[in-house]
């Protein structure tokens, strides 16, 4: 079985990935990969090179991205919700129309918020889930946060409510850059 890295990101993250997307493509068919994904934060600006680049290496090119994800939580003393930490979610385009659903999401997170804070909610997730295959997200999703807190019911409850979007689309991501906060 082959490695297939799905949660990778280029030089259109800012602070967060150093190599351009033809670099990834390059030292994926180096490695022997037969596909990658790119999942830029919040962007989609490097898939047209990361997609050319691909399909000229005859690697699988998987576009994809990683959104901040508001969660409500209950509010400290009322009936109300306020919004918890922003966490992650990684989409994948599975199909045109999950790009399409990525676009939008994309869209909807730069302009439902401030310049500079792109969001989505998990009701607007949900209304754009089809064609996407959904990854919990590194150390700040939702679920990975919830376990490194030692809250497994809640964490439990997070993967559930993710799993009622995505159905079997859905994957617990599990990495160990030897961080302290990923055991």
């Amino acid at each position: 079985m082959s490695y297939v890295e799905l949660h990778c990101h280029s030089t259109f993250s800012l602070l967060d990935g150093a190599a351009h997307p033809e670099h990834l493509v390059a030292r994926a068919v180096e490695l022997g990969m037969p596909a990658l994904a790119l999942t830029d934060h919040e962007d989609l600006g490097g898939a047209v090179r990361f997609s050319e680049a691909a399909e000229a290496a005859g690697l699988k090119g998987i576009i994809g991205t990683e959104l901040t994800l508001e969660i409500p939580a209950p509010a400290a003393r009322c009936n109300l919700h306020a919004p918890s930490p922003p966490t992650h979610i990684v989409l994948l385009a599975q199909n045109r129309e999950g790009y399409g659903n990525l676009c939008s999401l994309i869209t909807r997170a730069r302009m439902d918020h401030p310049r500079g804070r792109p969001r989505i909610s998990l009701d607007t997730l949900a209304q754009h889930a089809t064609g996407l295959y959904a990854l919990t997200g590194c150390r700040r999703g939702w679920v990975p946060r919830l376990l490194a807190r030692g809250e497994i019911a809640a964490a439990q409850n997070a993967a559930a409510t993710l799993s009622d979007i995505f159905g079997k689309r859905l994957a617990i991501e599990c990495w160990d850059h030897s961080l302290p906060e990923e055991r």
